[in-house]
């Protein structure tokens, strides 16, 4: 037969043993039981196992953490591009800088345009679409930007404690 033992309602190990096992373990309990596993709860008729940990991102955290991960998630959104024309393009710092550089390059070369790069391969754009896609990467980081201080906000405030709650808040605020 199989016999769990249990010390303040853990089990703490499992032995096949013959009948009079309980003379063999003076002092110890034991529950004859096939479906009990090492760590699984004993409520003084049945086993049960215990309750999932949570996941690391459902622990509370404290808020330097927390707004640090919100700093991370608008890294991380400020970077995923923008879509201009049908094409995709970049919207990190990097972009950013040359997208102003590229500008301040063009009207002292007095240059029409310039070839540019975007995920989908490279492409011609004029001065004026340079200045379209550095307006529509502004406004993106902008919108990254304010996404992080509402729930840097909430974090404050104390309705956001978990780092799964910091992701669906800045998410929530991105419009995603």
């Amino acid at each position: 037969m199989r016999v769990a033992f249990h010390a303040d309602g853990i089990c703490t190990r499992i032995l096949h043993c013959a009948p009079g096992w309980e003379d063999l373990f003076p002092g110890e309990v034991g529950v004859e039981s096939d479906t009990a596993n090492i760590g699984d709860l004993w409520d003084g008729a049945a086993f049960t196992s215990p309750p999932a940990p949570p996941a690391p991102e459902d622990l509370p955290r404290t808020a330097e953490e927390l707004l640090a991960r919100a700093a991370a998630c608008r890294t991380l959104a400020e970077g995923a591009g923008v879509e201009m024309g049908g094409s995709l393009f970049a919207s990190d710092l990097e972009c950013q800088t040359r997208v102003a550089a590229t500008l301040d390059y063009l009207a002292r070369a007095g240059k029409a345009g310039a070839r540019w790069k975007s995920w989908g391969g490279y492409v011609d754009l004029t001065v004026a679409q340079i200045e379209a896609l550095g307006l529509l990467v502004g406004a993106h980081v902008e919108a990254c930007f304010a996404a992080e201080e509402a729930v840097g906000a909430a974090i404050v405030a104390g309705s956001v404690t978990t780092f799964a709650q910091v992701d669906a808040a800045f998410a929530a605020e991105m419009g995603e």
